[in-house]
């Protein structure tokens, strides 16, 4: 009995030291998080920004508009080669 007090005193200094490194680590992880969110909110709103901007430009539309029909006509040429190869293998 004469050495309980100077056990529990280790136990609970050991536990008021476990206690600090896990509250100092969940407050470093809670502002990597809320930094991470900051930075996504930040790029969130860039890009729609740039969106809204750009939907509105008539040289943006026109890219658009070129993109599709490369991808239509790319899309058309690929089809008649299909074609084209399952009339000569037959």
């Amino acid at each position: 009995m004469r050495y309980l007090p100077y056990i529990l005193t280790g136990v609970f200094m050991t536990a008021t030291a476990v206690q600090t490194v896990y509250i100092h680590d969940t407050n470093v992880l809670l502002d990597a998080k809320d930094s991470y969110i900051a930075r996504l909110n930040d790029n969130v709103s860039y890009w729609k920004e740039t969106s809204i901007e750009n939907s509105n430009s008539a040289a943006f539309q026109r890219e658009r508009c070129d993109a599709f029909y490369d991808v239509v006509g790319d899309y058309i040429e690929v089809s008649k080669e299909i074609d084209a190869r399952r009339l000569i293998t037959k």
